[in-house]
């Protein structure tokens, strides 16, 4: 005999199968949303809180004027380019090891090195460098267009697929083997070198632009480490040294 339930034309016993998966249905999306969701959400906030802190750090120091530090430092996600390093260190001021001998300077370091290249807003640059993946991220936020020459080829694909993520669609990836067999007539506005070298390299140097400007850390005796400024002007070129700092070796 079927029994009435309002408007259900089920009998009693079916009515209440349904209702019990219903419930659990119901039960287990809330506890996904509840485990997951709001742990993904903290999660998200925490990283921009960081970004938001190491900007705030960078910004203090007054390397770089305040809207470019919160275009690039702000938001660039530092702990995508940690391999190496526990996360909870990719937001702190300091060089960082990667594994496999490679470091990634302090976020302090590349912002040096950004303003001495000066005005980046709608330039081509050049960013070589072991692991300067970061780097080109943070100036690809400033500049018009990226090509980044990756010394390390098990990575050059790796930071190709992450910058496709995360949507940074003005860097391009080569090694420096492709850099080299490129038509010389590819010219660049600035060429950021962010590996200490005793020498600037003479090829980088006929990439440059007519009125173009190298920055390259030099390496001395005892570990010293000299940012400078190579500039391309009328009849010839000018070398200025902009500050100390540490990068990687070659």
């Amino acid at each position: 005999m079927k029994r009435a339930c309002g408007s259900c034309l089920y009998p009693a016993p079916v009515s209440l199968l349904l209702v019990l998966v219903l419930f659990t249905a119901l039960s287990s999306d809330l506890y996904a949303q509840t485990a997951a969701g709001p742990a993904a959400a903290e999660s998200l906030s925490v990283t921009a809180d960081q970004r938001a802190a190491l900007a705030g750090e960078i910004s203090q120091l007054r390397i770089l004027p305040p809207a470019l530090v919160q275009s690039s430092f702000a938001q660039v996600p530092r702990h995508r380019f940690i391999s190496g390093s526990p996360q909870a260190l990719a937001y702190t001021n300091s060089p960082l090891p990667l594994g496999a001998g490679a470091l990634i300077p302090s976020p302090e370091e590349h912002a040096r090195m950004i303003a001495a290249a000066g005005d980046l807003s709608g330039t081509s640059v050049l960013v070589a460098g072991p692991e300067s993946g970061y780097l080109a991220a943070l100036v690809s936020r400033i500049a018009g267009k990226v090509v980044q020459v990756e010394f390390l080829p098990s990575r050059a694909q790796s930071f190709t697929d992450l910058f496709v993520e995360l949507g940074y669609d003005n860097i391009e990836v080569v090694s420096g083997k492709e850099l080299l067999e490129q038509d010389t007539v590819n010219r660049y506005d600035r060429i950021l070198l962010a590996y200490g070298t005793e020498n600037i390299p003479l090829p980088l140097i006929a990439r440059l632009s007519q009125s173009g400007t190298l920055v390259a850390v030099l390496s001395y005796q005892q570990g010293e480490q000299l940012l400078v400024e190579y500039r391309r002007v009328r009849n010839g070129a000018s070398l200025r040294v902009v500050d100390r700092v540490f990068f990687p070796a070659e």
